[in-house]
């Protein structure tokens, strides 16, 4: 199917690029639910999503950049711990 390195990971930024955008438009769709149950206007939930869209969009690039120095399993480690903080202490303090 894929002949090439070069199409290879064309088709993995593809689909990578599919699910980013995906996560914001689905979100999209249940906007007035979500506005409703969590007592906001639409236009405020819409504002969220957009700050949500635009923290992807400026971190991409930068976060590479940062952890390049940085060896993977260690990257990975500090991304999954900082991942499991920030739902640990939703669930504490909220």
């Amino acid at each position: 199917m894929l002949k090439s390195n070069g199409n290879l990971m064309i088709f993995i930024l593809s689909i990578g690029v599919f699910s980013i955008i995906n996560t914001e438009m689905g979100v999209i769709g249940i906007l007035p639910l979500l506005a409703e149950r969590f007592g906001v206007s639409i236009p405020q939930a819409g504002l969220l999503i957009s700050l949500f869209a635009l923290a992807v969009a400026f971190s991409g690039p930068v976060m590479p950049l940062l952890f390049s120095g940085m060896e993977r399993k260690k990257s990975d480690a500090a991304g999954t711990g900082a991942v499991c903080t920030w739902q640990y202490s939703g669930h504490v303090y909220g």
